[in-house]
């Protein structure tokens, strides 16, 4: 008996508990939590946005389209983050729990691409801003994406322990040198006047300017439960989503002021413009890779899952499948993904967003009827994916025509229908 829990304990460890709760002695103090979803959410790709936000609209449609976005994507971790929170479980699980195997597998997929695209191309941005801001570095682009990528990897590879000692370290750091730029930033223009001057035509609508932050984070919002799952009251989530919420917002305000500041059109110009490479190149690191080990962790966990349905059964180590996703996201990012960035995040709002209605939808349901069959959800799913592809065909990018209340009804429909 006494070594069967051995074998169950270090199967638990090996996976990151990816297929079985947390038990309650394991989870974690909410500053630790909290540390790990500031370095998260305080990423390049949040700063870039800002950039592009700054850069395309006015200032206060600047601000409201971020603090619009973010709402949301606070919505959503909430919810997820309280359902990981009360059941112990990563995402997947949930979703397989709450929606059925067949959802599951595809959000699995999902996750793995999405978090594999996100490591190569953030990976990539950092590689481009420095070689700007280090002209006389010897390597060619390719060579230091791949560098910077096997960092992110090496970091990665012990899971959550390694997860709380990079945040533990970086995020203070982060704080000091977030503070001093900004410092530095009104002290070169003479105060934050500037944000005010000038303002720039809108060329970016304000629903179109939401669907890029809400697709820039959606999906961890929805992995929120990877995190959450760790976290010992309710109490603590709520405190961790809204850290998390605070921060995204940070970032879109800092890329915002950069636009503003430096009339730059993309972040990596607007950082060579402030003329501080080292104290910039650190701080663009340490927030990158604390937001890289998590999206590797992420979607490890997915790819367990995904792996543990097949003939193997989940027969992979942790270090193994970040060794797999991190290879194939250096190829995303010495391919050069992130010129199609916007394609990218536009699909991730769609299917995400639709999912998260459809599992906010049948927790209620199931309070009075039985759990449906598991192609209910999902033929309503693969429904309101086309029918979103179809009105963002006709009417363009806005993130009021994503159709999750239709989706929704007819998911209601199918499932008072066929519940038998």
């Amino acid at each position: 008996m006494k070594g069967f829990q051995n074998i169950t304990s270090f199967f638990n460890e090996t996976y990151e508990y990816a297929f079985s709760p947390v038990p309650s002695e394991k989870r974690k103090a909410t500053a630790k939590l909290a540390l790990i979803l500031f370095g998260f959410a305080l990423s390049t790709s949040g700063m870039t946005i800002g950039v592009q936000l700054g850069s395309a609209m006015p200032f206060w449609n600047a601000i409201a389209a971020s603090l619009t976005g973010n709402v949301v994507l606070c919505i959503i971790a909430a919810f997820w983050g309280m359902a990981g929170y009360e059941s112990g479980y990563t995402s997947v699980n949930l979703i397989q729990k709450i929606l059925g195997g067949k959802v599951a597998s595809v959000f699995s997929v999902l996750i793995i691409l999405a978090m594999i695209i996100w490591v190569g191309i953030n990976g990539e941005w950092l590689a481009n801003i420095f070689i700007v801001l280090f002209p006389s570095w010897p390597f060619p682009a390719v060579i230091t994406t791949l560098f910077i990528l096997s960092i992110s990897i090496f970091l990665a590879c012990n899971g959550w322990k390694g997860m709380v000692i990079v945040s533990g370290i970086s995020v203070p750091i982060i704080i000091v040198l977030t503070i001093y730029n900004i410092i530095h930033l009104g002290t070169i223009k003479g105060g934050f006047g500037f944000l005010l001057h000038g303002q720039p035509e809108a060329q970016l609508s304000f629903g179109a300017a939401c669907t890029l932050i809400v697709g820039n984070f959606c999906m961890s919002a929805t992995t929120m439960p990877d995190i959450c799952r760790f976290a010992k009251s309710r109490r603590s989530v709520i405190l961790c989503v809204l850290a998390y919420a605070a921060t995204l917002i940070l970032g879109n305000l800092y890329g915002i002021f950069i636009a503003r500041a430096m009339d730059a059109q993309n972040l990596t110009y607007g950082i060579l413009l402030l003329q501080m490479a080292i104290p910039s190149i650190i701080w663009l690191a340490l927030c990158s890779y604390t937001t890289q080990i998590v999206n590797l962790y992420t979607g490890s966990l997915a790819l367990q899952s995904l792996v543990k349905r097949t003939f193997l059964g989940g027969n992979l180590s942790h270090k193994t499948v970040v060794f797999f996703m991190g290879g194939l996201a250096i190829l995303v990012g010495v391919a050069r993904m992130s010129n199609y960035l916007s394609h990218f995040t536009r699909s991730l709002v769609l299917s995400v967003m639709l999912l998260a209605g459809l599992a906010i939808a049948e927790v209620l349901l199931r309070k009075k009827l039985e759990p449906p069959k598991s192609t209910i959800p999902f033929i309503a799913w693969l429904s309101g994916i086309a029918g979103g592809c179809l009105i963002w065909y006709l009417k363009g990018l806005q993130i009021w025509t994503i159709p999750v209340i239709p989706t929704v009804i007819f998911y209601i429909l199918l499932r008072i229908r066929y519940i038998k």
